[in-house]
């Protein structure tokens, strides 16, 4: 396992911001609640349903998303996907490859 801080766009570290990889999951913390949570072998994608109570943490899991995929991620872009969740539908993304959405309400470590 592997715990970074993010860093912004000058590359110095992000306070309280927290990118951690662990074989094939990777796992964005805010503070000491996890917000977002991809694991690429099993295709799912785990999402804090308050990932947006707080600008900060939204403007980082945005950021964290734009990162994982490649492309920009806005909260409504995060929101559509849990839509989506709710609905028992999978999100796909542009490459094609389907992601099963799971939302969560708490996960403090």
């Amino acid at each position: 396992m592997k715990v970074r801080n993010m860093e912004n766009t000058n590359g110095n570290a992000i306070k309280n911001q927290f990118i951690i990889t662990d074989l094939d999951k990777i796992t964005f913390q805010s503070y000491d609640t996890m917000i977002i949570e991809m694991d690429k072998e099993e295709k799912t994608i785990k999402i804090n349903r308050n990932f947006s109570d707080s600008a900060t943490t939204n403007k980082y899991a945005c950021r964290f998303m734009s990162n994982l995929f490649g492309k920009t991620f806005h909260k409504s872009d995060v929101m559509n996907m849990l839509g989506l969740a709710d609905e028992g539908e999978k999100w796909v993304d542009w490459y094609k490859t389907a992601w099963k959405i799971i939302p969560f309400e708490e996960w403090n470590v």
